[in-house]
């Protein structure tokens, strides 16, 4: 009994090493199947980001710095999803191409040199070039599950770069949390540490970046890699690499460090700086010029459906009544502006997150629902509208009544007003917005939209 229970026991590991090279084997089955899914996939996935990304603008203060850092995460996360998809095409093609020779192989195993008719010159010199079948379907199939895996590992790396930044926001939040909490004498000691504090994570974190660029540079020397560890382990949990470390130490420690290095550093080059670069033709046509621009944004009949309201919305560049409607967005942005010219108002919503649920102590109940405050509401409409000057054929337009207004399309909140134009001659006009910038504490109206339009 004993001897049948140790025959057991040994054999379990060798069916467990049988079950995984079989798997490995017809791997490729399932890298195909995972490669097709995840591009259909991916491809929701992009264009459900996008549209995210173009709404936080409009949903956040990008003068806030965590809101930003979400927002370059989110970025960030866009960008390893389009890398992710081209890797999987890639993917794709090579094992095609591999189950193509597969099949060829099945049929033709050999060349037939003899049936070409060629020279010997010629032959013998085929010969030492054209690689055999059997050896092509080994190559093409460790390139194909590189590719896989590779694919894989960068959008690891880019998410990792992405909650990296996350982290030096955190640091800078919470300095300056415990600043806005402080007495004077300590508010500056809090913010000098603060700054260490952020420099000592940066620096840290390139050191990191460095060490996984160069596949494990400070892991070579005995006592550098006694003070790297720290860093390392640190930063391991904060960019979550601890996830596909297998994959990455697997890859490197099987294949030539010195071909991984210089595939790798060039390939994610070409992802970070390819977004920010363009090619074109036309040298004479401005890339942005406000006062020589019809901006499509503008005009309600132009603008994508997709798209937000950006600055002003008029309903089309051809006006045939006797009035003409403009809505100005209101974004997060504008709240600083309004806290710096008017610092003794505060609104009676919270910024961030609010809560429907109402204490009343008069009547000793709860409430649901927001508080109507007229008064408050007068002054909000006053203190937003007092941001811009609306200007028609250079005459600024004074004493104009605004109201509240979200557009229909997308619910943008805004300002809404309604010009009399039944004086203006037929043909062009010009439609000039002024928006209140600070220069250090000096307050002024800088042009903000210039929109043309044509009254029938």
């Amino acid at each position: 009994m004993l001897g049948r229970e140790s025959r057991n026991e040994n054999s379990e590991p060798q069916d467990s090493n049988k079950w995984v090279k079989k798997l490995q084997q017809e791997s490729w089955e399932l890298e195909l199947l995972v490669s097709g899914f995840s591009i259909v996939l991916l491809s929701k996935l992009t264009e459900w980001l996008q549209v995210l990304i173009n709404d936080i603008p409009f949903t956040i203060n990008m003068h806030d710095s965590f809101s930003a850092a979400i927002f370059f995460f989110m970025s960030f996360l866009l960008l390893a999803s389009y890398a992710l998809i081209i890797n999987l095409i890639v993917h794709l093609v090579f094992r095609g191409f591999w189950v193509g020779i597969v099949g060829l192989g099945s049929v033709a195993p050999n060349t037939d040199f003899a049936k070409l008719k060629y020279s010997k010159f010629f032959v013998k010199k085929l010969k030492k070039k054209i690689v055999k079948l059997d050896d092509l379907v080994i190559v093409v199939d460790k390139i194909s599950s590189l590719i896989f895996t590779f694919a894989f590992l960068i959008i690891f790396f880019l998410i990792s770069v992405g909650l990296f930044l996350i982290g030096l926001t955190l640091i800078s939040e919470i300095g300056v949390f415990f600043v806005s909490i402080s007495g004077e004498k300590l508010s500056t000691a809090l913010q000098v540490t603060t700054i260490i504090i952020s420099l000592v994570y940066t620096f840290a974190g390139i050191i990191y970046m460095i060490d996984f660029l160069t596949l494990g540079f400070f892991k070579k020397f005995k006592w550098l890699s006694k003070i790297y560890y720290p860093i390392y382990h640190f930063f391991g949990w904060i960019t979550l690499s601890f996830l596909y470390r297998t994959l990455y130490y697997n890859l490197i420690s099987k294949f030539s460090k010195r071909k991984i290095g210089l595939i790798l550093i060039p390939y994610l080059s070409i992802i970070l700086i390819v977004p920010l670069t363009n090619f074109s033709h036309y040298i004479y046509f401005p890339e942005e010029s406000e006062s020589s621009h019809i901006e499509n944004n503008y005009y309600s009949e132009l603008r994508k459906s997709e798209d937000h309201i950006e600055k002003v919305d008029i309903p089309s560049y051809v006006i045939d009544n006797k009035f003409l409607p403009i809505f100005l967005t209101y974004i997060p942005e504008d709240n600083e502006i309004v806290k710096k010219l008017y610092p003794e108002y505060t609104p009676d919503i919270n910024e961030g997150f609010n809560s429907k649920i109402n204490m009343d102590f008069h009547n000793r109940g709860l409430s649901i629902g927001s508080k109507k405050m007229i008064d408050q509401q007068k002054k909000s409409l006053e203190y937003l509208t007092s941001l811009y000057q609306i200007y028609l054929n250079d005459s600024l337009i004074q004493n104009q009544k605004f109201y509240f207004k979200q557009s229909a399309e997308k619910e943008e909140k805004g300002i809404f007003t309604m010009i009399n134009i039944s004086e203006l001659e037929i043909g062009e006009n010009i439609l000039l917005i002024k928006k209140i910038r600070f220069k250090g504490d000096e307050k002024i109206f800088k042009d903000y939209a210039f929109v043309p339009f044509w009254k029938e």
